[in-house]
C-alpha cells in the first residue's frame, strides 16, 4: 500500500459551544464567547422569580447544550403550585411529585471512578452515573484507577 499523504482544501471545524440561548428572564451566571465541551453555565432567576427546570446546562460533545436552555424558564414566586419540596439524590431527578432515577447520560460531569458494567469492559464513570446505574438495577464492579486510561494533567 502507498503511504502517502493526502492533500485536500483546509476545513475549519467549531470545537465549542456558543452562548446559550436562554429565554428573556432566565440569567447565565457565566458570559464567555464560547465554551469547551464538558464546560457548564449555572443558570438563576431574578428576585421575585422562581426557576423552573435544571439549575446548570453543559455543553455537550454534538456543541449543543443539555438539557437545553429553552427547558428552563423562570416563573413569578406567586404562580408556583404549592407541593411538597422533593430533594432528590444526585442520581434521581423530580417527576409527577416523586424522585425517579436518571438515565446515567442525564448526570453532569463530576469526580470521575473506574468501573465495570460488563466483563472486559472498562469506563470511567462519574459518582452520579455509578448511582443511577444502581438505581436503575445495573450491576456494575468498581475498579482499580489503575484500570481505567485518564486524560494528562
Amino acid at each position: 500500500e502507498n503511504l502517502t499523504w493526502r492533500i485536500s482544501p483546509m476545513e475549519c471545524k467549531k470545537t465549542a459551544c456558543d452562548p446559550p440561548a436562554v429565554l428573556s428572564n432566565v440569567i447565565a451566571t457565566s458570559s464567555k464567547q464560547a465554551y469547551l465541551i464538558g464546560e457548564s453555565v449555572a443558570l438563576s432567576c431574578p428576585s421575585g422569580m422562581q426557576k423552573e427546570g435544571e439549575a446548570e446546562i453543559m455543553c455537550r460533545l454534538g456543541l449543543t447544550w443539555y438539557p437545553t436552555p429553552e427547558s428552563v424558564r423562570c416563573i413569578p414566586v406567586e404562580a408556583v403550585p404549592s407541593q411538597p419540596s422533593l430533594f432528590c439524590k444526585p442520581w434521581e431527578k423530580p417527576a409527577k411529585g416523586q424522585c425517579v432515577c436518571k438515565m446515567p447520560y442525564e448526570c453532569m460531569m463530576s469526580f470521575q471512578i473506574c468501573g465495570s458494567v460488563r466483563p472486559g469492559r472498562v469506563n470511567r464513570m462519574s459518582i452520579c452515573q455509578l448511582g443511577a446505574l444502581q438505581c436503575l438495577g445495573q450491576t456494575f464492579t468498581l475498579l482499580q484507577d489503575s484500570a481505567c486510561s485518564w486524560p494528562e494533567t
